[in-house]
């Protein structure tokens, strides 16, 4: 049986607080796990009769915050490489360039003008738009 993800034990235990001397209490690692959204989970805790200390609660919060920056100075380093290299994403932009010796080839039978772009393009293994990119190009040269 696989293991209960993150979520699941949290909902487990704030559904099933356990009695102390002061009431409900919460494990730490809860508030740890849920600590982004400290607020509606202190909500929760509090519509459920649990207490947590303000000291708890505060660290729960700051441990959310020191992640979220994390993560932050993360994607923002991605994002500084992919610019580094052209992209936005890290992907590269748009669809790959053709062969140069297809596109050699494409030239050579438009000029021939014996066949039309769909059966150019279909020699080639390429789109029908490659072809009118081309051809508009030749046309733009001339």
């Amino acid at each position: 049986m696989a293991a209960p993800t993150t979520a699941a034990r949290v909902n487990k235990a704030l559904a099933n607080p356990e009695p102390s001397t002061h009431g409900p209490t919460q494990p730490a690692w809860v508030l740890q796990q849920v600590g982004c959204s400290s607020q509606s989970t202190g909500r929760r805790l509090k519509s459920r009769g649990v207490t947590i200390s303000f000291s708890l609660a505060t660290w729960a919060s700051r441990r959310g915050a020191i992640e979220r920056s994390l993560i932050r100075e993360r994607v923002m380093a991605g994002l500084a490489r992919a610019r580094k290299h052209g992209t936005k994403s890290g992907r590269p932009s748009g669809r790959p360039k053709i062969d140069p010796a297809t596109e050699v080839l494409i030239r050579e039978a438009l000029a021939k003008g014996d066949k039309g772009l769909h059966k150019i393009a279909a020699a080639h293994r390429v789109g029908t738009g490659t072809v009118q990119r081309i051809k508009a190009e030749l046309a733009t040269a001339e």
